[in-house]
């Protein structure tokens, strides 16, 4: 019988609880995600996240939620070495993902018109992923981005907007798009 899985799940289940109720964080989980050693989810003041069943979070991964921020994550979606992911607004992520190493997702941008750029100022958009997405090893998702189900992101690739339904998606000199 192997007891690793069983060790991993407890493992993930006080982890989960520790930041729950302990540290008073505003996450709402089933019992059947795993998180490995070194990855995070964070939540600040009134910031949420929403982890729905089966997840993976793998080493270095890290979920934040700011202040007055959502995050969605459908069932069944994995998150490998390294994702960072940062909500100021909302981000929705569909089920049955999966993401890459080194994806980065944010729902903001550093609002540089003003006079000092260290105010900390954003500029913030929703970000919205369908289900069966696929998001490949340094992709990057930027604020006001929405990605249809059934979606294939390049490795590498940049999104700053809208992708269709069922598209293969990647970075060459500018965005190409093909329908699968």
């Amino acid at each position: 019988m192997n007891f690793t899985k069983y060790i991993v799940g407890a493992t993930s289940l006080i982890k989960l609880l520790i930041s729950k109720v302990v540290l008073r964080r505003n996450i709402e989980f089933t019992l059947f995600n795993e998180i490995k050693a070194h990855a995070k989810i964070i939540t600040n003041g009134t910031g949420t996240v929403k982890l729905g069943k089966s997840i993976h979070l793998y080493q270095g991964t890290q979920i934040k939620s700011n202040d007055g921020a959502i995050i969605l994550i459908g069932q069944h979606t994995s998150f490998n070495n390294g994702c960072m992911i940062v909500s100021r607004e909302k981000i929705d992520i569909g089920s049955d993902c999966s993401f890459g190493p080194n994806v980065m997702i944010y729902d903001h941008d550093h609002d540089y018109k003003g006079k000092n750029i260290k105010e900390d100022k954003y500029i913030t958009n929703k970000i919205v992923i369908g289900s069966n997405v696929w998001v490949g090893a340094g992709a990057m998702i930027l604020r006001g981005s929405t990605i249809g189900n059934n979606v294939v992101v390049g490795a590498g690739t940049i999104v700053k907007g809208d992708i269709p339904d069922n598209t293969l998606v990647y970075q060459k000199k500018e965005l190409q798009h093909i329908l699968i």
